[in-house]
């Protein structure tokens, strides 16, 4: 308890300054589009995708092309540059930038994560270290255990109701 209290305070205090450290860019640093913020946009219906220092914003040509968006969303919110060409004619490669890319999808470039400071690592160092603490809630545990039960093909409601299998039957 003591040491949730200690890490509670502690991001309380520092909550403020960290989101002020986290907008302000550093000297020096490059800008563009963050891979944090590319990373956000993972999904089939806001999908960005970043490939050779750029990011593109693949939402509509994915809601229009159902039949091609798998190779897409396997690499939605992250950076592709490593698969470019591995596969001609799919994306991400030359020939399918030259047949569906468009200008209007480029959202910019992809700028350079900051490193996070001493502070900010110490800080989320932390939390990680109190969440381990603090282990699985009890509604977690309780549908673990339902989940568990449900795929043997046992009853949920017992699950819920904390039932072992000996004494279900």
């Amino acid at each position: 308890d003591e040491l949730k209290k200690a890490a509670q305070k502690l991001l309380r205090q520092s909550s403020g300054a960290m989101q002020l450290e986290s907008t302000s860019a550093e000297p020096g640093s490059t800008s563009g589009i963050l891979p944090c913020e590319v990373a956000k946009h993972n999904k089939r219906d806001d999908c960005w995708v970043a490939v050779k220092g750029k990011v593109y914003d693949l939402t509509d040509f994915v809601a229009r092309n159902p039949e091609s968006c798998n190779p897409i969303l396997a690499v939605a919110g992250r950076d592709a540059s490593d698969l470019w060409n591995k596969i001609p004619s799919r994306f991400p490669s030359e020939a399918w930038d030259k047949e569906h890319g468009r200008p209007e999808f480029e959202l910019g470039e992809l700028g350079e994560e900051r490193k996070p400071s001493a502070r900010d690592a110490r800080i989320r160092d932390l939390q990680e270290e109190l969440h381990h603490l603090e282990g699985p809630t009890e509604a977690a545990r309780a549908a673990a255990v339902a989940a568990a039960l449900q795929a043997k093909g046992g009853d949920a409601a017992a699950a819920a109701a904390g039932k072992s299998e000996e004494e279900r039957f």
